[in-house]
């Protein structure tokens, strides 16, 4: 069957989340108790939280693999993480090995389109590699070379203080005037990582922002 016999090639034959793809997610930044107080004085950058479908994609052993947050993305798969592989010509970027990308799939039929995407799109907020975390500039400049989105970047070298926090959290999304963000996402400029809670990255919610399904 040659649905079967693609997907034994390129995906392999499990649905399980293989361990090399992290699962994402951020923690609030009220549930990182003293993360400021020993972080404060770095620099951070700030980009949209998008509210759409975490999606991975990477390179595990010479072949293409795909995830959502919960389980690998097969071949032949019909449902909208398998169409976005293959509209979106994900399987085809130039990924090293040992690479995994992770970003937000937003468009028609995923949580109410709030973006008003008239097509399914994939916006890039990390790429993970052997060696850890790629920073800002490592990132985007791969997806530009790749000709892949990212999730739109808010503001770079930040002083953290309430009022900053808030006011980048709760404005229009960038990318549809028309709709609140959903929030932001913060991340230390120096990729540092925190002795309790790790990399020093949180999100912040925008109270105003709908959440419908």
């Amino acid at each position: 069957m040659e649905g079967s016999a693609r997907r034994d090639k390129v995906y392999g034959m499990t649905t399980d989340r293989i361990p090399q793809i992290p699962r994402t997610g951020e923690t609030e930044l009220h549930q990182l108790p003293g993360l400021l107080t020993r972080h404060g004085q770095r620099r951070f950058y700030a980009t949209e939280k998008l509210d759409g479908f975490s999606f991975s994609i990477g390179r595990i052993d010479g072949q293409f693999v795909a995830s959502n947050r919960d389980r690998m993305i097969l071949a032949d798969d019909s449902d909208i993480f398998g169409r976005a592989v293959w509209e979106l010509d994900l399987n085809t970027v130039n990924l090293p090995e040992g690479w995994i990308m992770q970003g937000e799939l937003c468009g028609p039929k995923i949580r109410g389109n709030k973006l008003n995407l008239g097509s399914l799109q994939f916006f890039v907020f990390d790429i993970l590699t052997p060696e850890g975390f790629l920073g800002l500039d490592a990132l985007t400049a791969f997806c530009d070379r790749a000709g892949l989105r990212t999730v739109p970047v808010l503001a770079r070298e930040l002083v953290l203080t309430d009022a900053c926090l808030l006011a980048l959290a709760a404005e229009r999304s960038t990318l549809y005037a028309d709709t609140e963000r959903e929030g932001a996402i913060f991340r230390a400029e120096d990729g540092a990582s925190d002795p309790v809670f790790g990399r020093v990255s949180f999100k912040v919610f925008n109270p105003a922002f709908p959440h419908i399904a």
